[in-house]
């Protein structure tokens, strides 16, 4: 099943389709979503403990009190809490509740101790306004207690679109979202309300899902495993291109470093290294395998006078990586003009971000480019602040792709974001060993080898930043430097 990242307007919309469209009964819905839930909340359930559920008035509620019929059915203490019933679903569960003689209690008659286990269904993902009244109460009563809670579908209080933190909101250990994730968990600082979370199936024909317009894909081991690049037996090296690595400087030659093996190591044909020839020593005692071109340099650093070098040097290659370790000279803006100027594949990196923030119309060119930014990278990219693209990174990609709709861009923090101009996907997996230098270099190069061997650029870029996050494997995070990140691919790529 691949899993997607909804929000409100789209989650309500597979909602509608599934009942309008393919006629699946709403009341069906309700049970298959009780049943997940009950399957996904087992290991946390005590029949040593009180559970109350806090029912809302729609169909959160709704699945709140199927879930407490399922539970009381295999004997566990149940309570349900509610003020109002207003939807036909909640009125149907409602009366079965009733009917078998479960306990039912207003706020006023329950004394919840934290030992107990509370669970949350008063609002579902499409809630717009703050939370008022007796729901207030009872939000801040949940809160006050400080028993283990788990939220049904998303904390009651929070928007599934919107990335401000409410007022008022269930503070959830554990959120058990139904079908898919909220967009909210990625935008700052709303993020800080899901804490631990899991997704299940209901159900919903896949195909409403890829229909939809603003999805965004979540990167995981099941969909990776259908989208990873193939590698052709009866290839040759030239089948997997020959790429080349512009970069490096006599204070920065690490990086370049760094990218190459990551490159070779993730199955590129042939690669060739064009650096200052202040490093090319360097650069020689480190490979064997890559061929170099020393091209002048000054201060340790490419010489200005090379723009018509670079020009017919890059005319033999199919794939080019620029930026890493390369510096901030008025030379490395001029190759970095040439290169996007030219009709090649070009993955911008490392410095050669910072010299587009100047002149981003180098960016309107017909062949692919793909960019490697982390937050700060991208402030120079998008002209915003920090701050501004946490708060809605989606927003900030698609306005970007809109302006240039032939870049791929690869957004990395906590969580990754892989946008072109008709998809998105996401890769959530916070990995603080990934969290040091030298790090963005050796997606780079990863990115570098399967973008070498896939037609498909999505599949490539998801592939490379899965495989990237892999490469930590039990180090310690403290412990993995760079170059170890490198070696494991071996075990990352035979998994």
């Amino acid at each position: 099943m691949t899993t997607y990242i909804l929000d409100n307007q789209n989650k309500r919309l597979v909602d509608k389709i599934a009942i309008d469209e393919y006629h699946m009964p709403s009341a069906v819905l309700i049970e298959r979503a009780a049943l997940s839930i009950y399957e996904a909340i087992k290991d946390k359930l005590d029949f040593h403990k009180h559970i109350y559920l806090f029912a809302g008035p729609g169909n959160n509620g709704a699945d709140a009190l199927a879930l407490a019929r399922l539970l009381y059915h295999d004997h566990y203490e149940v309570t349900c809490v509610l003020k109002d019933i207003v939807s036909d679903e909640a009125k149907r569960q409602f009366m079965i509740i009733q009917k078998l003689g479960l306990d039912i209690k207003d706020l006023e008659a329950i004394t919840i101790n934290k030992s107990d286990i509370i669970i949350d269904g008063l609002f579902g993902s499409g809630i717009n306004k703050d939370i008022e009244g007796e729901y207030q109460r009872m939000v801040e009563y949940i809160n006050a207690c400080e028993a283990y809670t788990i939220s049904l579908d998303i904390p009651s209080g929070i928007s599934a679109t919107d990335g401000a933190l409410p007022k008022t909101y269930v503070k959830a250990d554990l959120v058990i979202m139904i079908d898919s994730l909220p967009l909210s968990k990625y935008k700052y600082p709303v993020m800080s309300a899901y804490k631990g979370w899991r997704v299940i199936d209901i159900g919903f024909p896949e195909i409403i899902k890829e229909k939809l317009d603003r999805k965004v894909i979540l990167i995981d081991d099941g969909y990776i495993k259908d989208h990873f690049p193939k590698r052709d037996q009866n290839a040759n090296k030239g089948t997997y291109q020959k790429g080349l690595l512009i970069g490096g400087s006599k204070y920065m030659y690490g990086a370049l470093s760094l990218v190459a093996k990551a490159a070779y190591h993730s199955g590129i044909g042939t690669l060739t290294l064009y650096i200052p020839d202040s490093i090319s020593d360097f650069m020689a005692n480190r490979f064997d395998f890559a061929m170099q071109y020393p091209a002048s340099s000054k201060d340790g650093y490419f010489d200005f006078q090379i723009k018509e070098d670079i020009e017919n040097f890059i005319k033999d290659y199919d794939l080019i990586a620029i930026g890493n370790g390369m510096g901030r000279k008025e030379a490395a803006k001029e190759i970095l003009r040439t290169v996007l100027k030219s009709d090649k594949r070009v993955i911008v990196d490392g410095d050669g971000l910072w010299l587009l923030k100047d002149e981003p119309e180098l960016l309107k060119r017909e062949a692919l480019t793909i960019l490697l930014p982390h937050l700060k990278e991208m402030s120079y990219l998008s002209a915003l602040s920090i701050d501004k693209i946490k708060a809605d990174p989606f927003k900030v990609l698609d306005d970007f792709v809109m302006e240039y709709p032939n870049v791929y861009v690869v957004l990395k923090s906590s969580f990754t974001i892989v946008k072109s101009f008709n998809e998105t996907a996401l890769l959530d997996r916070p990995n603080s060993a990934l969290a040091k230098g030298g790090s963005g270099d050796v997606l780079c190069g990863i990115t570098m080898g399967l973008l070498s061997q896939s037609e498909n650029i999505m599949d490539a870029l998801e592939s490379a930043v899965y495989v990237h996050n892999l490469t930590p494997l039990d180090n310690d995070p403290r412990y993995l430097m760079p170059e170890m990140m490198i070696t494991n691919l071996d075990e990352v790529y035979k998994s």
